[in-house]
This record gives structure tokens, C-alpha cells and sequence, in this order.
């Protein structure tokens, strides 16, 4: 008799503790970013949810887009993502440069890499995406460099984050040193003998 009471009683918590989650999914996206000193970039790589993009570039686009019909679907999304994710250094947004795109069953992973000034030892990295159709939207950015990682959640109230990084590593990447021009090396050559030239008359003279 309890266990039968119990169980529709159960079932109805259930059922109300459910339908909030229903009505309003949670909406996160998730950035790995890493500092490579040797090309002195930040590479990313952000997961989104498909749904997501589909509906960015729709209003992007003004119209409905079909991720896996679209013909220009990569350029659709690198121009979204390139004003929506951005990194600036002393208020100059850093280069953006598209490395390519997967999609998965309800997840697309986009990969990109920023330049960056190595003489500068801070960045402001700034998710916008899907702020403009998803207020709640939740972005989390691991950041990578030295072997220690970072983690941050962005939002539409707090959309940036200061990078930081140890040093500016400016011992590690020399200016190359330019060889001198063929036509400046045979202008300087025959300064050489000339000078040695003049040296050897004068010591023939003085003998002499």
C-alpha cells in the first residue's frame, strides 16, 4: 500500500522538477585556447552547438541556412566567428586566421588562430557569440600556456577576459640579421682593394 502511494507521488515530483529543465536548455560553448611561442598565436579550438550556429548564420544571412546544404557554409561561418570571437592587444584587434571546420552529431568543432604581438605579455579575449538570439548563452575559455591551463565563464554581462603570459619571451625570437644586398657586398669589396691598393703604393714609395 505505501509503495503504491509513494509511486505516483514520486513520479509527479519528478515531473515538476523535470519541466524547468525542459522549458529552458542550457546553451555553452567551449574554447581551448592554447599560446604557441614559436608562432607567437593563440590557436583555438571552440565547440558550439549546431542548432546554434545554424540560427547565427540564418540571421546573419537573413534567411534559413542549412549547414549541411550550404556551398559557402565554411565562409559563412569563418566571417561569423571572426567579428564574434576576437583577441586585441593595446586596443589593435589581432589577425584573424581560419584553419578549418568539423561537424559532429550535434556539436561543430571550429578551429582558428589569432596572431599576436610577442612583445606584449597581455591579450583581451572576447566570445560574443549567439549573445544576439541567446542571453543566457554560457562560454567557457581554457587558456593554455606553460604548461598550466586557465578557465573562465563569459557571459553577456562579462564577454572579456584578460590573457596573461609570463614574459614577452623576446630572448627567444631574434630579429633576423639581413646578409647585405649582392650589389652593396661588390660595392664594399672593391672599397677593400683599393684601400689595400693605396696601402701597398705607399709602402713601395716609402722604400723607394
Amino acid at each position: 500500500m505505501k509503495k503504491a502511494l509513494l509511486t505516483p507521488v514520486f513520479v509527479l515530483l519528478l515531473g515538476i522538477c523535470s519541466a524547468p529543465v525542459a522549458a529552458h536548455p542550457f546553451h555553452v560553448t567551449t574554447a581551448e585556447v592554447e599560446l604557441n611561442r614559436e608562432t607567437a598565436s593563440l590557436e583555438v579550438a571552440l565547440r558550439v552547438g549546431l542548432e546554434d550556429l545554424e540560427r547565427a548564420l540564418s540571421l546573419a544571412r537573413g534567411r534559413k541556412v542549412h549547414l549541411e546544404t550550404e556551398p559557402d557554409v565554411q565562409d559563412q561561418i569563418e566571417a561569423y566567428v571572426r567579428t564574434h570571437f576576437t583577441v586585441t592587444q593595446q586596443d589593435r584587434q589581432a589577425p584573424f586566421k581560419w584553419v578549418g571546420f568539423e561537424f559532429l552529431p550535434q556539436t561543430a568543432w571550429l578551429y582558428f588562430e589569432l596572431s599576436i604581438d610577442w612583445r606584449v605579455d597581455t591579450a583581451i579575449l572576447e566570445n560574443r557569440l549567439f549573445f544576439s538570439f541567446l542571453p543566457d548563452q554560457i562560454h567557457t575559455v581554457t587558456f593554455k600556456t606553460d604548461g598550466t591551463s586557465t578557465s573562465w565563464r563569459l557571459t553577456s554581462d562579462r564577454s572579456q577576459q584578460t590573457l596573461r603570459w609570463n614574459g614577452s619571451w623576446e630572448s627567444e625570437r631574434k630579429e633576423p640579421r639581413l646578409a647585405p644586398a649582392p650589389e652593396q657586398a661588390e660595392v664594399f669589396s672593391a672599397k677593400i682593394v683599393a684601400i689595400g691598393g693605396l696601402v701597398l703604393f705607399f709602402l713601395w714609395w716609402a722604400v723607394s
